[in-house]
């Protein structure tokens, strides 16, 4: 009867064992397997450099938002991708969203459990989308034209109300 017991209490033990690894699996962070160094956008290009602890299978997703936060949802994209070690050699892709000139580039990367298959919880890195500099000039002399306009503009309105007082000082 000892025995019985002994083995029911054991089973009880590994079954209770085993529903804290699933339960507790989602809450250990990827970034324990998969350690993201930096993230960087230049132009149309995204440069990722990570360390991986063992090769792993993970979802990821980009996700793009505006110069003033606003999240661009027509341009999240995501899937799964398998990660080995590197030794720091960046990877390297085009990114979505070409229509945004500047803004801001969040990539989130979730590690799938090497023993249930579920989501670790996510590691996330992000980046500055910065204009490219052909842009940033043009967008520089449209302004200094505007600054010439304006400054034309003052000058005629002092000129007139100089012409104002004169006429007015005269009568």
């Amino acid at each position: 009867m000892k025995h019985i017991w002994t083995a029911v209490l054991q089973t009880g033990y590994l079954a209770i064992a085993v529903i804290l690894l699933f339960v507790m699996i989602p809450l250990l962070p990827s970034s324990l397997l998969l350690q993201p160094e930096s993230l960087t956008v230049d132009g149309m290009t995204v440069r990722f450099v990570r360390d991986v602890t063992i090769p792993v299978n993970a979802e990821w997703e980009e996700v793009y938002s505006d110069p003033t936060g606003l999240r661009v949802s027509e341009c999240t994209r995501r899937g799964i991708d398998t990660y080995e070690d590197r030794d720091s050699e960046p990877v390297l892709w085009l990114r979505g969203c070409p229509q945004l000139e500047s803004g801001f580039m969040t990539a989130c990367w979730s590690v799938l459990s090497p023993i249930s298959g579920r989501p670790l919880r996510p590691v996330c890195r992000e980046a500055i989308i910065v204009p490219p500099v052909s842009l940033i000039e043009e967008q520089s002399e449209a302004i200094m034209k505007q600054q010439a306009v304006i400054e034309d503009l003052s000058k005629r309105v002092e000129e007139l109300v100089q012409e104002v007082e004169d006429v007015t000082t005269d009568k």
